[in-house]
């Protein structure tokens, strides 16, 4: 059997994303949806057609008082099968909402980039499309 034939195979047997959403963290902030493009054609790759684990990282004491803990995480390991060019992509993050606001940190081979949400901007949207 083929690699790719073995992965496929692998890839089917994941719990899709999509089912394991919404991740709600302890301070009430949600990651709701997951999305993505294809390295291969660089189309969006369909909601559900990303499988993969979200693993919650519990919120832990560092320090014997208490005082310091570690950030409360969850981290998503995903591959997207893209219905254009049937390529596999990789997604790494890792979830965190600091005070309320949702960061996700991409994890690739060169280190960490975060995307910080920004909070849905309804007195523009009012202001443009209505």
């Amino acid at each position: 059997m083929k690699n790719r034939e073995k992965f496929m195979e692998q890839f089917k047997r994941l719990p899709t994303i999509e089912s394991q959403l919404p991740v709600e963290f302890g301070n009430g902030a949600m990651f709701e949806e997951f999305n993505g493009k294809c390295n291969g054609c660089h189309e969006t790759i369909e909601e559900n057609n990303f499988r993969g684990i979200i693993n919650k990282i519990k919120e832990e004491p560092v320090s014997s008082d208490n005082s310091l803990k570690t950030e409360e995480m969850a981290d998503l390991i995903a591959y997207g099968c893209c219905s254009e060019c049937h390529e596999i992509t990789p997604f790494r993050y890792l979830l965190s909402a600091p005070e309320g606001q949702l960061t996700l940190s991409e994890v690739t081979e060169t280190g960490i980039k975060k995307h910080k949400s920004k909070p849905f901007d309804y007195d523009n949207y009012l202001r443009n499309f209505l």
